[in-house]
């Protein structure tokens, strides 16, 4: 990897072509110790850990941090690094060069703009398929004096899954249940095949759609044959500008006209796999908060009760409480140790000289600069109304955001090319919790239960982390 060395910055690892390929493989398994030590031994200076087939170019200052920002998209791209993280040709079918232009750019658009625009509107729908989630995710399991055992993070993924699927392919193919079995289908063997493709180093990507074929071709099959025949449909018989569907397949349609049918179901299912991710990591923490930090439960209920359910206004100013709740719980539990990697197209050199060469990644150390003491007061308490004031008489009101991005809170990524669909997020995110508060009582079914599991970059809830729900009383939810 020599021809890869960056220039003018510490490297993590044994100084040896064997020693750095060693440290390599240790990052698979030891990511997060290993990022902890580099950040407190840099002190601000950036660092690069090497992996098997290239270095990870961690920066952490203000200084770095803004000028990665301000980087061209040519030259440094969050798309490379997507691409290179989950093999579109194995995970989700490829995308057809020139068919559409930059599956990750319209994704960004449909994110950005029609969704957004339609998130009003989405809150009716989306309120009562998560009454439907929980309903259904939770019908199934036995009853121990009213208290009801599920997995946290298989029953957040499985209703995120129902909630995503409203807003991707709408409420008519959503509730179909052959779609919705060959959806959770899919994303269950498509999770397991990223993480083995992930371990398979680069001189043997020629097995890569190999093991793609044996883990999940029949279920990628099955789900895009309904996908493709719904593209079809709405091609061949568009409907009227007033009676048009509110979800992301009609909007790729209108944004996308010359594309074919192939290319626009392939990019459909890339988004159904990568909204499988953020959302319910995020909000089993926030679950799993709520069950340690009983003392915020009334709060929230509160809130939810003002509110009304009502989690986005068009000024991003609703929900104060809930607000700070969740970026807190994402402060405490980045979903990564750094944030999404950035591929370096052309040698990139910041401004004190550190140079990394094209190839790379780049990256900026969320998780310990969100638990810095630099940056956050008693960064390793949790204090869920962190960033609100509430002293104000007219009630809580929001000092930062949580779907704002800045270089002390990067959950969102860089603030260039920050995550599309973090309004998105939030509000869903919200509902959920919302609904969780007010409906539920609910505590952990082992307090000593690990948290967190991590694996390479991502830090996510532990598979055998528990909880306990009962059903509120509906005469006293609001109470």
């Amino acid at each position: 990897m020599r021809y890869l060395y960056p220039e003018n910055i510490k490297v993590t690892g044994i100084p040896t072509a064997v020693g750095q390929w060693l440290t390599g493989l240790f990052y698979l398994f030891f990511a997060e110790k290993m990022v902890s030590r580099a950040y407190a031994k840099a002190k601000g200076q950036p660092w690069a850990i090497p992996t098997r087939d290239k270095y990870n170019v961690c920066v952490a200052s203000k200084v770095h941090i803004e000028e990665f920002n301000q980087a061209s998209i040519h030259d440094v791209s969050l798309q490379g690094a997507v691409h290179e993280l989950f093999p579109p040709h194995e995970l989700y079918g490829g995308m057809p060069a020139g068919d559409i232009q930059g599956n990750l750019s319209l994704s960004q658009v449909l994110f950005k703009s029609s969704l957004r625009t339609h998130l009003p509107m989405l809150q009716p729908l989306l309120r009562k398929r998560i009454q439907d989630a929980f309903r259904v995710e939770i019908s199934d399991k036995q009853s121990i004096d009213g208290w009801i055992k599920v997995p946290l993070h298989y029953t957040t993924y499985r209703m995120t899954a129902r909630l995503n699927s409203l807003v991707i392919v709408g409420e008519e193919m959503s509730n179909d249940p052959m779609f919705t079995s060959a959806l959770m289908r899919y994303l269950r063997n498509a999770t397991i095949l990223e993480e083995v493709l992930r371990i398979v180093p680069g001189y043997l990507s020629i097995i890569k759609p190999v093991i793609s074929m044996a883990i999940l071709q029949n279920r990628m099959q099955d789900l895009s044959r309904l996908i493709t025949a719904q593209v079809q449909d709405l091609v061949s018989n568009p409907r009227p500008t007033g009676s048009r569907p509110m979800n992301c397949v009609q909007w790729s349609i209108e944004r996308s006209r010359k594309a074919s049918v192939k290319a626009l179901s392939h990019h459909i299912l890339a988004i159904l796999f990568a909204s499988t991710h953020q959302i319910p990591i995020l909000i089993a923490f926030a679950f799993y908060r709520l069950c340690i930090h009983p003392e915020y439960v009334e709060p929230l209920r509160q809130e939810a009760k003002r509110f009304e359910g009502d989690c986005h206004d068009i000024n991003n100013e609703d929900m104060p409480l809930f607000d700070s709740f969740l970026k807190e719980v994402a402060r405490a539990h980045p979903i990564t140790v750094v944030t999404m990697p950035h591929k370096v197209l052309a040698p990139f050199t910041f401004s004190d000289g550190t140079h990394v060469p094209s190839g790379n990644w780049l990256c900026i150390p969320q998780r310990e600069i969100m638990q810095d003491a630099a940056h956050y007061e008693d960064p390793l308490s949790f204090q869920g109304f962190r960033f609100v004031d509430q002293t104000q008489s007219a009630g809580p009101v929001s000092e930062s955001r949580f779907s704002h991005p800045s270089w002390t809170f990067p959950f969102w990524g860089t603030v260039k090319q920050a995550c599309p669909a973090r309004f998105y997020v939030s509000m869903v995110a919200k509902m959920v919790l919302a609904h969780y508060v007010t409906h539920y009582d609910f505590k952990l079914a082992d307090s000593k239960a690990r948290s967190t599991l991590t694996w390479g970059i991502a830090c996510v809830p532990h598979p055998s982390l528990k909880i306990l729900l009962r059903e509120r009383d509906p005469e006293t939810r609001w109470h």
